[in-house]
Formats: C-alpha cells, sequence, structure tokens
C-alpha cells in the first residue's frame, strides 16, 4: 500500500512538473518580433495568405520593405523574423 502511494505522488509531482514546464514555453523571438513589429498596423492575417508561397528570400523582400513603411524592427531582428517567417509560413523544400 505505501508503495502504490509513493507511486501515486511520484508520478503526480511528474505530471505536475510538466505541465508547468509547458505552461512556461516562451515564444521563439521571431514570433516575438512578428507580434510586436508587424501585427501593430495589420492581422496575422495579412502574413497567412502567403503561407506555402513565399520562400526565404521573398519573406526578406517584405521585411525590408515593412520597415520602409514605418515598421520598427532593429537591424539585428531582421534575420530573426526572416527564419521565423520562413521557418513558419513557407513551404518546406524537400
Amino acid at each position: 500500500m505505501a508503495l502504490r502511494k509513493a507511486i501515486w505522488v511520484l508520478v503526480t509531482a511528474i505530471t505536475a512538473t510538466l505541465a508547468f514546464g509547458a505552461a512556461q514555453t516562451e515564444d521563439p523571438p521571431g514570433k516575438k518580433i512578428l507580434d510586436s513589429a508587424c501585427t501593430v498596423c495589420h492581422s496575422l492575417k495579412e502574413v497567412e495568405k502567403f503561407k506555402g508561397f513565399y520562400k526565404k528570400e521573398d519573406w526578406q523582400d517584405v521585411v525590408v520593405t515593412m520597415i520602409k513603411y514605418g515598421a520598427d524592427v532593429k537591424e539585428q531582428d531582421v534575420p530573426i523574423l526572416v527564419e521565423y517567417l520562413t521557418k513558419t509560413y513557407s513551404t518546406p523544400t524537400k
């Protein structure tokens, strides 16, 4: 009986730890940049409509153009944002 109770406590503790850890997962840096710089002027639908059509070079051009229009993206954040957009919204290459 004591062994069964100890196993129950252990399983409960592990489950709680895993659940807490999952809840604490932060968004990737690229998503944070997208949320803070891009969705100020338009919704995510404007990005999502190009899913599967744009490649990395296209996203690079879009980011540079949006910066020219006033998007607040720091120069050092451009590659991070482009990489995130590519991984999240481009068609995977085979």
